[in-house]
C-alpha cells in the first residue's frame, strides 16, 4: 500500500529547487492527459492545489485518487485534513478512520483522528488516540498540547495542567500552550501562575492578542485593576465587537470608582449583546453605588428576566430590595441566591431580620 503521494518541496537534498505549485499543477495535468488514472499524479496535483489554497479543486482530486485506489493512506489522511479545515468533522473523522484501518501504527493518522474526534466533543476516545500517538512518538509536542486541551474541555485542569507543561518543555517557543496553560491556572485558583503564563505567550509571540483577555481577569482577581484595563482596552481593540471585553473593562473600571466610563462600557456590552446576563447585573451594582437605585432596580430586574437563576442578579437584587425597605422580597431573592450556593446571602438575611 501506498503511504505517501508526490509533493513538491521547497528543496531537494541536492539543494536543486523543484517546480513550484503552478508548474507541478500543469506538469500532472499534461501527464493526467496521457494517463488518467495516475493516482499518484492526481494526489500530487491535491497537495500542489492545496499550496495555493484552491481547496475545492484538491478535493476533487483526492476524491478521483480514492476511486481508483481507495486504501491510498496518504489520500485519506489529506482528503481527511481537508474535511478538518472545512468543519466537516464527521466527514474527516470517517477518512481518518478508514486510513487507521489500513495501518494502526501512524502516528500522524492517530493524530489527526484524536482532534476530529475532540472537536466532535468525543473527549474520552480523543484521549485514548492522543495517549497511542505519543505511545508511538514520545516527543510529539502537539500531541501532549492536544491532549491537555481535552482534558480541559472534559472538565479535567490538573491533568491538563500536565500535558500543557510537558508540550512547553518540549517547545518553549509555542505562544499558545503558555496561552492554554495560563487559562487553566486561572480555573485552578492561580491567577498569578496565570499571568506569568500570559506574559510568556506574549514574549514568545507579541501578536498573540487572545492573551489581553485573558490576562485581564487574571488581574482583576489579584486586585490590579488600572492593569487589567489596559489589558480590556488592548482586547477592544483587536475585537472591538466583542460584549465580553467591555463587561470585564467595566468591572476593572468600577473597582477604580470610575463610575461613568464603567457605566460607558456595561451600555456598550448590552448594545452588542442585549441578553448579556452578566452585564445587566454590573450595570445595575453601578447604579446603585452612585445611588440611582430606581435604575439599579430596572438592570436588575432584566437581568433576572433573562436569568432566573443567576446568582450574583439575585443576590444583588436582594440588598437592594432591603435599602429600599422591601424585607419581603429581600428575603426571597437572597434566600434563592442562598440555595444556589452563596451562603453569604444567608448571613444577609439574617442581618435583615434582626433589625
Amino acid at each position: 500500500m501506498d503511504k505517501n503521494s508526490i509533493t513538491g518541496s521547497e528543496e531537494s537534498s541536492s539543494g536543486q529547487q523543484h517546480p513550484n505549485p503552478r508548474e507541478i499543477i500543469r506538469i500532472c495535468s499534461s501527464r493526467l492527459k496521457i494517463n488518467p488514472k495516475r493516482y499518484d499524479l492526481l494526489a500530487c496535483r491535491a497537495s500542489a492545489r492545496l499550496q495555493l489554497g484552491d481547496t475545492q479543486g484538491a478535493l476533487r482530486d483526492l476524491n478521483k485518487t480514492l476511486i481508483i485506489k481507495p486504501d491510498f493512506i496518504s489520500a485519506l489522511n489529506n482528503r481527511g485534513l481537508i474535511k478538518f479545515a472545512m468543519r466537516d468533522y464527521h466527514g474527516a473523522l470517517d477518512d481518518f478512520n478508514a486510513a487507521y484501518s489500513l495501518d494502526s501504527e501512524l502516528k500522524e493518522v492517530i493524530y489527526n483522528r484524536a482532534n476530529a474526534l475532540r472537536e466532535l466533543d468525543m473527549f474520552e476516545e480523543a484521549i485514548d488516540n492522543y495517549t497511542k500517538a505519543i505511545y508511538l512518538c514520545p516527543t510529539m509536542k502537539l500531541a501532549y498540547f492536544s491532549r491537555g486541551l481535552a482534558k480541559a474541555e472534559m472538565g479535567n485542569p490538573e491533568a491538563a495542567l500536565d500535558d500543557f507543561n510537558m508540550a512547553i518543555d518540549l517547545d518553549k517557543s509555542c505562544a499558545r500552550a503558555y496561552y492554554e496553560r495560563g487559562q487553566v491556572k486561572y480555573k485552578l485558583d492561580d491567577p498569578r501562575g496565570a499571568i506569568i503564563d500570559y506574559n510568556s505567550a506574549l514574549r514568545v509571540d507579541p501578536k498573540f492578542t487572545d492573551v489581553y483577555a485573558g490576562r485581564g481577569l487574571a488581574k482583576i482577581r489579584v486586585c490590579e485593576y488600572k492593569e487589567a484595563a489596559e489589558d480590556f482596552t488592548h482586547a477592544i481593540a483587536v475585537q472591538p465587537d466583542c460584549a465580553d471585553n467591555y463587561c470585564n473593562r467595566a468591572v476593572a473600571l468600577f473597582e477604580q470608582a470610575e463610575y461613568d466610563k464603567a457605566l460607558a462600557d456595561c451600555q456598550k456590552a448590552i448594545d452588542l449583546q442585549p441578553g448579556y446576563v452578566a452585564a445587566w447585573t454590573n450595570l445595575g451594582i453601578i447604579k446603585n453605588e452612585i445611588d440611582l437605585l430606581a435604575d439599579a432596580r430596572v438592570a436588575f430586574d432584566r437581568a433576572l428576566e433573562l436569568d432566573p437563576d443567576y446568582t450574583l442578579a439575585l443576590y444583588c437584587s436582594g440588598l437592594l430590595y432591603s435599602e429600599l425597605n422591601d424585607k419581603v422580597s429581600a428575603c426571597k431573592d437572597l434566600r434563592r441566591a442562598g440555595q444556589l450556593g452563596m451562603k453569604v446571602a444567608f448571613d444577609a438575611i439574617r442581618e435583615i431580620m434582626a433589625n
